[in-house]
């Protein structure tokens, strides 16, 4: 009742503006690099590409609990580990890690009784220093909630606390933690280093889809008029969200799971996770393929200007934009090749994946873990 009376009043605000819904109004009245109408588009590059390859992946291969090794992690081991990973990526960002370490600038410890499970990077003004705090599992998945806290460390390190584009720190934390999984891959067994990659690509292509779900229930929500604001109507933009994007509905069943914390506290700020994750992916895929491209963009990222947005930051380092359709379609691609060892578009296939033929890879892959 409390989420239908908030929307009632963003929405009677704009009804009293003149506006026709608080999306018109909220669009109207906010500079930004995207338009509705530009995100409508994206939500259908989605469904119409990610949303296959994921389900195809995750009934395959990245649910197959036999590929999670068991081996207990212990929290020294894997601090030394990761700031080997981290001095063979870059000496500024090892640099980086050895001050943190040994100014003591953390709380990372395995989780216990009356410990908050939060992990969470802050920056401490007074100090006018970063502080990282981690809660660890004890098992591999330390290494990548690390690198992900790490790099709001180094952010905060490398530029204080600069109020900018929530886009861009997403973006960079997300890509120094793929990039810093590459690095770890001669420092994990093989069977090790494919379960934390698995769990990575897992991990991108969910907060892209789910990013998308709850973005496209709030623009829904949000464009109808004040007088049309009632449970029914909200329920019912959830089904034909959910319909249309295709996803699973024992995960998704209505109005109840679109509700993110964002579209109450913040409104129209999920659509930043989905462009930053999608560009921390075309990074990533940029350093597969050409070693040292990819952290050159990183750094880029990182050492940015108080006033780049995100689609600056792309128009000036020559990626594509995360909009375009050619874009979703060989970020899946990519994806599912490193699990599948196969493509899945071909031409004149489209989203289906079902008649590309597997490799010797795939099939030596599906003996061993599925």
């Amino acid at each position: 009742a409390l989420f239908i009376d908030l929307l009632e009043v963003r929405s009677k605000i704009a009804d009293e503006l003149g506006y026709s819904s608080y999306l018109e109004y909220f669009y109207e009245n906010t500079d930004g690099d995207y338009t509705s109408k530009d995100y409508e588009r994206l939500y259908n590059h989605i469904a119409d590409y990610l949303i296959p390859v994921y389900n195809r992946l995750a009934s395959r291969v990245l649910n197959s609990n036999s590929l999670n090794p068991v081996d207990p992690h212990k929290r020294n081991a894997v601090l030394n580990l990761l700031g080997k990973a981290l001095r063979q990526m870059d000496s500024d960002i090892g640099n980086a890690y050895s001050y943190m370490i040994y100014h003591g600038l953390y709380d990372i410890s395995l989780a216990t009784v009356g410990r908050i499970s939060e992990s969470r990077t802050y920056y401490i003004s007074s100090e006018r220093s970063p502080f990282l705090y981690a809660t660890l599992s004890g098992d591999l998945t330390d290494y990548t909630l690390l690198l992900r806290e790490f790099a709001q460390f180094y952010d905060y390190y490398t530029v204080g606390d600069v109020k900018i584009s929530a886009e861009l720190p997403l973006a960079a934390s997300q890509t120094m933690e793929l990039l810093g999984l590459l690095q770890l891959k001669e420092l994990l067994t093989a069977r090790e280093y494919k379960y934390l990659s698995y769990m990575e690509y897992q991990s991108a292509m969910l907060t892209i889809i789910k990013s998308s779900l709850y973005s496209k229930f709030e623009q829904a929500i949000y464009s109808l008029p004040y007088h049309e604001v009632n449970r029914e109507s909200i329920e019912d933009a959830a089904q034909k969200v959910i319909d249309s994007m295709g996803v699973n509905r024992s995960s998704f069943g209505g109005a109840v799971d679109l509700i993110s914390p964002e579209l109450i506290y913040e409104p129209f700020s999920i659509g930043a996770s989905i462009t930053s994750s999608l560009v921390s992916l075309e990074i990533f895929f940029e350093e597969v393929e050409n070693s040292g491209r990819g952290l050159s963009l990183l750094k880029y990222l990182i050492h940015r200007g108080n006033d780049i947005s995100l689609g600056s930051y792309i128009e000036l380092v020559g990626l594509e934009s995360p909009l375009d359709g050619e874009t979703v379609k060989r970020l899946a691609d990519s994806l599912h090749y490193n699990v599948m060892g196969a493509h899945s578009f071909v031409e004149g296939l489209g989203a289906n994946v079902a008649e590309v033929p597997l490799t010797p890879e795939y099939h030596a892959l599906s003996k061993a873990y599925l």
